[in-house]
């Protein structure tokens, strides 16, 4: 069997094409959630099926987050959900990534943030409620606070630090016009670059998040009785190691159990579609896939 896995995010795309453990791993520099990139997140669906064949597609999409979310994608993709699209949100195939199951804890830290957590037919998702609104434990919001210390530091209302010139030279010659112009994915993108070029200038920020999505996972596990559950982690701003450091320093501090990076919650779409059609999912198989495909990007 042939299985297409999409995992499309609010800043990239990754897209597996998986056939009895032989894959094709490809990445998009363009996410695929209509709320930031608007009727182009339909239009890169379908070119991405038009390019590939499968007998089975999981289409895991961020910005799934109302029945209104998923209305516009049924219609978009028409009679092919429920037949040979398998629709979800993103969180689910970071869960399927993580544990090979849709069992227990995920939290990401991406363009977006939210914390997920399943146990059967109960499950809880905190925090993602959009940049307006939530989102407070992502890059985007690490990439606001960056850009608001400077814009104090530009009018002169806290005194200048390596981190103003750092972004004088990375905003170019007319830093407030590309502040103005930057998209959610761009500001985003200054959030991770901060934190892994400049870490002890955002290192109070990184650890208030750090905290705050540590306990989101507590609250979530306590919720559904998942104590006992490993707590996986994935998403952009876990590329900075110090942000990393610190959010494994609060999880084990919470007497929590630590799971492991997911490099690639794309691979969750295939287990996703081996448990739709009711074939056998090895967890360990799920895992060395995606290490995988870590090990193949650095070599």
């Amino acid at each position: 069997m042939k299985i297409l896995s999409i995992d499309g995010g609010g800043s990239k795309t990754e897209i597996l094409l998986w056939e009895d453990g032989a894959t094709h791993l490809e990445r998009l520099g363009a996410g695929i959630n209509h709320h930031i990139h608007g009727g182009d997140a339909k239009k890169r669906v379908q070119e991405i099926l038009d390019r590939y064949e499968a007998d089975i597609v999981v289409l895991g999409l961020a910005g799934l987050d109302t029945p209104r979310d998923w209305i516009y994608w049924r219609k978009a993709m028409g009679e092919r959900v429920g037949e040979d699209i398998i629709l979800v949100h993103d969180v689910d195939m970071a869960l399927y990534a993580g544990e090979g199951r849709g069992v227990g804890i995920v939290v990401i830290s991406g363009t977006g943030s939210n914390v997920y957590a399943r146990n059967g037919d109960r499950w809880v998702k905190m925090g993602d409620w959009g940049s307006p609104y939530g989102d407070d434990y992502s890059a985007h919001e690490l990439g606001r606070i960056v850009l608001r210390r400077f814009l104090r530091m530009y009018d002169g209302r806290s005194p200048r630090t390596s981190l103003y010139n750092y972004l004088v030279d990375r905003l170019g010659p007319s830093p407030i016009d590309t502040i103005y112009g930057l998209d959610i994915p761009g500001v985003a993108r200054i959030g991770v670059e901060t934190c892994i070029e400049m870490p002890h200038e955002v290192v109070d920020a990184l650890d208030g998040i750090a905290y705050g999505l540590a306990r989101t996972a507590q609250l979530a596990a306590e919720r559904l009785g998942l104590l006992n559950a490993r707590i996986h982690y994935t998403g952009g701003l876990f590329r900075c190691p110090l942000y990393a450091k610190l959010f494994r320093k609060h999880i084990r501090y919470r007497g929590l159990i630590l799971g492991r990076y997911i490099g690639h919650p794309v691979v969750g779409g295939v287990a996703i579609a081996l448990e739709k059609t009711g074939q056998p999912v090895d967890p360990q198989v799920i895992e060395e896939l995606d290490k995988r495909l870590d090990s193949d990007e650095q070599g």
